[in-house]
């Protein structure tokens, strides 16, 4: 596997330029998933075989099977004429009825794409709830740097390791998108470029109280 940084490096000039279903393919080659695991760029599906109500299946332009390790861990990509939260969860919900693992992607024209990961909280012997996260992965925040360490971060996060199996790799998952693991790394990251800052002002012959205060 890459080094993180230069995999986060690669990851970032590749997502402003997706612009195409090719490009999401690719991402997860880049991740480093096998050829036998990151599906044909033609591999569409049918709507028919999902069941879809019939509001959310008109609201379905293309679904695309991007990934599919050993059956039991897909990604699907659905190009989409809205991102309306309500249809997102509705559609999540028909796929939480076919599969037990997988990850939804979903767009309207790339320049604004949806990572849906269902983390499913039990109520109760044989229930659960289905919980979704988000990735947003906005390309003009990105290339304006907003929100860049989070969302580069956690695709990073879900990069294949040699030799891993599909259980390995959903628990990587489910671990990238944890709400609290990318909290706390962006404010890790945010305390060291603040203590760089702080040091640096201070090198300036800048009092101590102020460099802290700026």
């Amino acid at each position: 596997m890459l080094d993180e940084t230069i995999l986060r490096e690669k990851i970032y000039q590749h997502v402003i330029k997706t612009e195409s279903s090719k490009d999401i393919y690719d991402l997860f080659k880049i991740l480093g998933y096998p050829e036998n695991i990151v599906l044909d760029k033609s591999s569409k599906r049918r709507k028919s075989d999902f069941d879809f109500k019939k509001e959310d299946e008109e609201k379905i332009k293309e679904i695309f099977s991007i990934l599919s390790f050993d059956k039991n861990l897909n990604v699907f990509l659905l190009e989409t004429t809205t991102l309306h939260p309500s249809f997102i969860r509705s559609v999540s919900n028909t796929f939480d009825k076919q599969y037990l693992h997988y990850l939804l992607i979903f767009t309207v024209d790339y320049s604004e794409t949806y990572f849906v990961f269902p983390d499913k909280e039990k109520i109760e012997a044989g229930k659960h709830k289905l919980k979704l996260i988000k990735l947003i992965l906005n390309k003009n925040d990105i290339t304006r740097k907003e929100n860049y360490y989070s969302v580069i971060q956690t695709l990073a996060k879900m990069a294949y390791d040699d030799g891993a199996s599909w259980r390995d790799i959903w628990r990587k998952w489910k671990k990238a998108f944890s709400v609290e693991r990318v909290t706390e790394e962006f404010f890790e990251h945010y305390k060291e470029i603040f203590f760089k800052l702080r040091n640096y002002l201070r090198k300036q012959n800048i009092p101590s109280k102020e460099s802290h205060e700026f």
